[in-house]
């Protein structure tokens, strides 16, 4: 997890990641974990945020600049960072001179699910449906998380 969601400058998520692939030996494999640019919405209608006042600026805020400045509505384990779209990382990952391997979700849609405890007695069923859509790109943005996987040139 991190350290690319803790760097809202796109400079110092370049220089995070020429490192990485200076250090990884020619065909090494970097998993590089973001957090999904509409996870504040998505979470904050979970949680039932809709009708506090100024929550919609935040998500504004949130999805044009890719800053996390909501910490007012979250108190527990509320933090400051960027947000990712799932493209925009498959393209930082390349731009970087890593060959792209793919972008796929951490959580899927499960973490909205509100009886996941449920589906946790027997998740076989959750976790072949989250399998169809993990590398969806579509579906990516719905998780809280993705993880793009990408390797050094040989």
């Amino acid at each position: 997890m991190g350290p690319l969601y803790h760097l809202p400058e796109a400079e110092e998520r370049r220089r995070v990641l020429a490192e990485a692939l200076r250090v990884l030996r020619p065909g090494g494999v970097l998993p590089a974990e973001v957090v999904c640019r509409h996870s504040w919405m998505l979470d904050a209608t979970a949680r039932g945020l809709l009708d506090e006042p100024g929550i919609f600026e935040t998500f504004a805020l949130n999805i044009d600049t890719g800053m996390s400045q909501f910490d007012e509505f979250v108190r527990d384990g509320a933090f400051w960072g960027y947000f990712h779209h799932p493209i925009e990382l498959a393209a930082e990952l390349e731009g970087a001179g890593f060959d792209m391997t793919s972008v796929v979700a951490v959580e899927g849609f499960g973490w909205l699910l509100g009886d996941l405890d449920r589906y946790m007695e027997n998740p076989a069923a959750l976790l072949r449906a989250l399998a169809l859509s993990e590398a969806e790109p579509s579906m990516v943005g719905c998780s809280a998380h993705a993880i793009g996987v990408a390797a050094r040139p040989r």
